[in-house]
C-alpha cells in the first residue's frame, strides 16, 4: 500500500514540477510536465502549457486596441491550451461530489467532508479562476496527500449503502465504482485502460489488506492523479494549429465557472451525448445553470470584482470598541451581508440591466450590528439571518457605496481616498495608473485641523499632479463615508462639511465619462452605472473571470458579440451564454 501511494504521489509531483507551463504575471516560469491525454477522444494527446497570452487577470486595461471590434480579431490566433489548477473552493466541491455522488440539477455540493482542512492556498490574483496559477507547492501537496486517506475511507463507508459494494466486493464491482466516482473526480469518462489500472491497485492491495482498506487504497490513487488537481485543455484533432475543446472539457469549464463545482447530472449527460458543441446547445445549459440556486460561480464574479472579501484583511477600531456589545461590528458578518446583497441583485436583475444595478441598487442587507452603519433600524440580532432594507434616500447606490467595499479601501483610522480612486481608475475604467516617483511625494501633515481633502491639496506639485488629477475626483467622491463605510456629512471631530463633489479628467481614454461632474458618491455611482465605458470595463472583467485570463486581440469579436447579446435587456445570463459559445471559450492554439 505504501509503495502504491508513493508511486502515485511521485506522478503528481512530476506533473506539477517538471516541463513547460509558464504562469503569467507570477514573476517566474514554473516547470511542469506535459500530461498525456487519457481516455475518450483525447487519448494520446498532451498539454503543453506555454505562456498564457493576455497575462494575469488582475486590473488595468490589457494590451488590446479596440477590445470590442471584430476587426481587431481578424487573423489573430486564439489563446493557447492551458493547464488549470483547481482553486481551493473547486477542490472542496469536487471532493464533496466524489464522496456523495454526482449531483442532481440545482443541488449544492457537499463540500470537503468533516473537519478536513483544504490543502490548497488561494491565488493572489484578482479572480480565483485565474488560469495562470499552475503549481502545487510542496506544503500543499503534503497536506493533500494527508487528506486523501480520510476522503477515501469516508467514501468506502458511503459505498456500503446503495452501491454494489454493499453485497459484492469483487474486482468487477471495484471497476464499476472506479469508473463512476473517477469520472466525477476527473470530469471525463475514464478509459478502460485507466479503470483497469486503478482496479489493479485494489487487487494488489487485497493480497495484504482487507477489502475495505484495499478499496480505499484504489480510491486514493485516483485522488493523487494530476488529472484531479489540474484541468488540462487537450481538445480534439488540430486544424491549422487550432483545437476545439471536447464536450467534457466544455462542460468542466462551464460548470466550474457558473456553479463552482463539477458538472451535475444533466450537464454530464449532455456532454456524453456530444451536445456541448454548438452555441445554441451551450446557451441552453448556461441559462439552466445560471437560473439554478447552484449558480455560486456567477454570483462570485461580483464578489471578486468588488473585492468584497478583502475587508477581512483590514482591521477596524470599531470592531474592538463594540466587542462586548450585543450588536457588535464584525467584518466577517459585513462580508456575508455584502454577499447576500450580491445574491439579491442577482435574483432580481440577472436578466435586466444587471451591470447597471451593481452601481445603482439602494437595497442593503443588515443585522443589528450594521444597522447604524447603513442608517436603518429594526434589524434582527446578530444571531439571526440579516434582513433586506432600502437605504435612506441619497446614501447608498450599489457596491461602491457598500460598507464592505468602502471599509476594505480604507485603513483602520484613515479613509484612504487614493485607494478608492485607484480602484475606480483601474477596475471601473480599465485604465493603468501612470508611473509615480514616490521619493518626490511629500508626506501628509499629521494634523486634526484639516479634512482629508485639504491635506491632499498639498500634492499639487509636478511629481504629484499626474496621479492626483485622475485619482482625487473619484476617490473624494466617497468622503461621505468613514473608515467602516458609515454615512456622514461632516469630517470626524471637525465641524467642517464634507466636500464630495468632483469632475473627472477630460482624458479621452475615459470615454463617455471624461469630464463627468458629480455631487457625491451616490450621484457618481449612479452615473457610472449608466456609462457605456464602465459597462464595457465590467464586461472585460467578466471575460477575465470566465476565461481565466486577460483578453487578447483574438477575443475582440467574442467580446463584441457578448456586448451585443447583453444590450437589448441588460442580461448577464445572455452575456455569459454568448461568451461560453464563442471561439474564445471553445478554441485553443498550440
Amino acid at each position: 500500500m505504501r509503495f502504491l501511494l508513493t508511486t502515485a504521489s511521485c506522478a503528481v509531483l512530476a506533473a506539477a514540477c517538471s516541463s513547460n507551463v509558464s504562469g503569467p504575471g507570477r514573476g517566474k516560469t514554473v516547470a511542469s510536465t506535459s500530461i498525456p491525454g487519457a481516455g475518450g477522444s483525447a487519448s494520446g494527446g498532451s498539454v503543453s502549457g506555454g505562456s498564457v497570452s493576455g497575462g494575469s487577470v488582475s486590473g488595468g486595461s490589457g494590451n488590446v486596441g479596440n477590445a470590442f471590434s471584430c476587426e481587431t480579431a481578424s487573423g489573430a490566433a486564439p489563446g493557447p491550451r492551458r493547464l488549470w489548477r483547481l482553486s481551493p473552493s473547486e477542490f472542496s466541491s469536487t471532493v464533496g461530489d466524489f464522496v456523495q455522488g454526482r449531483r442532481a440539477p440545482g443541488a449544492p455540493s457537499a463540500g470537503l467532508p468533516g473537519n478536513l482542512v483544504n490543502p490548497l492556498i488561494p491565488t493572489q490574483s484578482l479572480y480565483s479562476t485565474d488560469s495562470g496559477f499552475q503549481t502545487v507547492t510542496k506544503d500543499e501537496f503534503g497536506q493533500a496527500y494527508g487528506v486523501t486517506l480520510e476522503v477515501a475511507n469516508q467514501l468506502v463507508q458511503t459505498l456500503k449503502v446503495g452501491s454494489c459494494w454493499a453485497t459484492d466486493q469483487s474486482e468487477a464491482c471495484v471497476k464499476t465504482l472506479v469508473q463512476e466516482r473517477g469520472s466525477i473526480l476527473l470530469r471525463r469518462p475514464l478509459s478502460d485502460e485507466e479503470a483497469t489500472k486503478y482496479t489493479k491497485a485494489f487487487t494488489d492491495a487485497r493480497t495484504e489488506l482487507d477489502a475495505d482498506t484495499a478499496l480505499s487504497t484504489a480510491l486514493q490513487t485516483i485522488l493523487l492523479t494530476p488529472y484531479f488537481l489540474f484541468k488540462p485543455e487537450i481538445g480534439g484533432p488540430a486544424v491549422a494549429g487550432v483545437v476545439t475543446l471536447t464536450p467534457h472539457e466544455v462542460g468542466t469549464q462551464l460548470s466550474y465557472s457558473i456553479t463552482g463545482s463539477p458538472p451535475d447530472q444533466l450537464l454530464w449527460d449532455a456532454a456524453g451525448r456530444g451536445e456541448l458543441v454548438t452555441p445554441g446547445q451551450i446557451s441552453t445549459q448556461v441559462v439552466r445553470l445560471m437560473g439554478s440556486p447552484d449558480a455560486h460561480g456567477s454570483r462570485n464574479f461580483v464578489t471578486e470584482y468588488f473585492q468584497l472579501r478583502h475587508l477581512l484583511d483590514v482591521q477596524k477600531q470599531l470592531e474592538v470598541d463594540t466587542r462586548t456589545s450585543p450588536c457588535p461590528y464584525d467584518r466577517s458578518r459585513m462580508v456575508a451581508q455584502a454577499e447576500a446583497l450580491v445574491a439579491e441583485v442577482y435574483t432580481t436583475s440577472s436578466t435586466n440591466r444587471f451591470f447597471e444595478a451593481l452601481f445603482t441598487t439602494s437595497a442593503v442587507v443588515a443585522d443589528c450590528g450594521s444597522e447604524s452603519i447603513f442608517g436603518v433600524s429594526g434589524a434582527p440580532p446578530v444571531t439571526a439571518a440579516p434582513t433586506k432594507f432600502t437605504a435612506p434616500a441619497g446614501q447608498r447606490a450599489g457596491f461602491l457605496t457598500h460598507p464592505a467595499w468602502l471599509g476594505l479601501k480604507a485603513a483602520r483610522e484613515d479613509t484612504k481616498p487614493m485607494k478608492r480612486g485607484e480602484f475606480i481608475y483601474e477596475e471601473v475604467f480599465c485604465q493603468n495608473i501612470p508611473p509615480v516617483n514616490l521619493n518626490a511625494v511629500p508626506v501628509l501633515p499629521e494634523t486634526t485641523e484639516l479634512t482629508m481633502r485639504e491635506k491632499f491639496a498639498m500634492h499639487t506639485g509636478v511629481d504629484c499632479v499626474g496621479c492626483h488629477s485622475i485619482l482625487d475626483p473619484p476617490g473624494f467622491a466617497f468622503e461621505n463615508y468613514d473608515v467602516v463605510g458609515a454615512y456622514r456629512t461632516t469630517a470626524s471631530s471637525l465641524n467642517k462639511p464634507i466636500d464630495a463633489t468632483g469632475t473627472l479628467s477630460m482624458d479621452p481614454a475615459f470615454g463617455d465619462v471624461a469630464g463627468l461632474s458629480f455631487t457625491n458618491g451616490v450621484d457618481f455611482s449612479v452615473k457610472l452605472g449608466a456609462s457605456t465605458t464602465v459597462q464595457e470595463c465590467v464586461m472585460k472583467n467578466g471575460f477575465r473571470y470566465y476565461m481565466g485570463r486577460k483578453e487578447i486581440a483574438a477575443d475582440s469579436c467574442s467580446l463584441s458579440n457578448a456586448k451585443a447579446a447583453y444590450q437589448p435587456a441588460g442580461s448577464y445570463v445572455d452575456f455569459v451564454a454568448s461568451l461560453a459559445g464563442s471561439d474564445s471559450f471553445l478554441k485553443r492554439s498550440f
